[in-house]
């Protein structure tokens, strides 16, 4: 299954900058990490007025498996996150493969 999760992270304003770094530095391994095994396919930054969303297509399972994944980010303590499952759209005009084959 696909999913669209949308993130916002936040961090207190007294929070010690060279523990956000720390942290940036793993969040940055373990997204990675993530998308050496398939699981993360794509990232991208959407700015809403002076904050930025960041928008990932992951691959899972199921909703749990990949909130779990998600549950694994070092910075997940200070996301806001939302969870959006993708289904094929009968106008697509780039089916999968598997689609493809099954209306030839």
């Amino acid at each position: 299954m696909e999913f669209l999760i949308e993130k916002i992270t936040t961090l207190p304003d007294d929070f010690d900058p060279q523990r956000s770094k720390a942290l940036r530095r793993e969040e940055k391994n373990a997204i990675a990490s993530f998308a050496a095994d398939g699981s993360l396919v794509r990232l991208w930054r959407l700015r809403r007025g002076n904050r930025v969303v960041t928008l990932g297509l992951w691959r899972a399972e199921s909703e749990g498996n990949v909130r779990s994944l998600i549950d694994q980010l070092p910075l997940r303590p200070w996301m806001a996150i939302e969870v959006f499952v993708l289904e094929p759209h009968s106008n697509d005009p780039r089916p999968s493969s598997n689609e493809a084959r099954s209306t030839r």
